[in-house]
């Protein structure tokens, strides 16, 4: 659809207003321009999580750490192939499919990167053998399959979440330790994906990380972000340039640095929502009589 999101700097377009508004966006664009500067000369320093990998920007620097690496893509492997098994079965011909499945089940016998490969294997090659018996793929028979799977799903999840949370901890105090920078000149961003909160682990462990930091007093909400539809560190940079561009404004005319963390208009919404459902419920009364 070409329907887009509109600029709203040439508002209000229909008196002088719009002069004042677009004066106060060229005023904000300059002090972003000097957020900008600050983290090209190094002063900032800019942690990025995406895809596979993490990303330490300092200046002209830029430290490239490897995430998951191939027992993490195993593990996750593993795991679809249970989902692909199950796609193969309901759309595929099942001889076709049975066929393609024992090939998946013998492959995962054979990789030695972790022993809850072979319970996988066991609990596919039973559901298979159910198949082939009933000539059909049974809703009881998928029923014990996932139950069978729940166990080793959450052994195969904690291991990757260990398996994450110690690289990037590992990558974090390499980091620290390299160029020495106080809490309040670090920004931490994590890149969603194709879900809501896709790769929350990554925040929950940059916002642990930086708590823990010795010396620490700023509030890690402002310093540690997530932003959804990141594809480059241009797009970090954006973001957490307009963070810092945002707290200054906020401490000087609204009393704390936190209030742009949210919309403008989120800081007075709940009294508003309060005062505008209490007029509408009074009206309606009124025209009820």
């Amino acid at each position: 659809m070409s329907i887009k999101i509109k600029d709203s700097k040439q508002e209000p377009s229909e008196n002088d207003l719009s002069v004042l508004n677009q004066e106060f966006h060229k005023g904000y664009k300059l002090a972003k321009q000097a957020s900008i500067q600050r983290i090209k000369d190094g002063n900032v320093m800019l942690i990025v999580r995406m895809d596979s990998r993490l990303f330490i920007m300092n200046g002209e620097k830029v430290d490239e750490h490897l995430i998951n690496k191939e027992r993490y893509h195993s593990l996750k492997a593993a795991v679809h192939t249970t989902l692909a098994a199950f796609y193969n079965l309901t759309q595929n011909k099942l001889c076709d499919a049975i066929s393609d499945i024992k090939k998946w089940t013998k492959t995962l016998r054979q990789e030695l990167a972790d022993d809850t490969f072979a319970l996988i294997a066991d609990a596919t090659d039973e559901l298979i053998v159910d198949t082939q018996q009933h000539g059909a793929v049974r809703y009881q028979a998928l029923a014990i399959y996932s139950k069978q799977l729940e166990s080793v799903f959450s052994i195969i999840m904690m291991k990757a979440a260990d398996d994450e949370i110690a690289n990037i901890v590992e990558a974090l105090d390499a980091a620290y330790e390299k160029y020495d920078k106080s809490s309040a000149d670090i920004f931490m961003v994590v890149f969603g994906g194709h879900q809501p909160r896709y790769r929350e682990l990554a925040k929950l462990v940059f916002t642990k990380w930086f708590n823990e930091l010795d010396g620490h007093l700023v509030n890690a909400d402002h310093h540690v972000r997530y932003l959804e539809g990141g594809e480059s560190l241009d797009n970090a940079v954006n973001l957490i340039t307009t963070a810092m561009t945002d707290s200054e404004l906020a401490l000087i005319f609204m009393g704390s640095s936190e209030t742009l963390n949210q919309d403008a208009l989120g800081v007075v919404a709940q009294k508003s929502l309060v005062r505008y459902w209490s007029n509408r419920n009074a009206s309606q009364e009124t025209q009820r009589k």
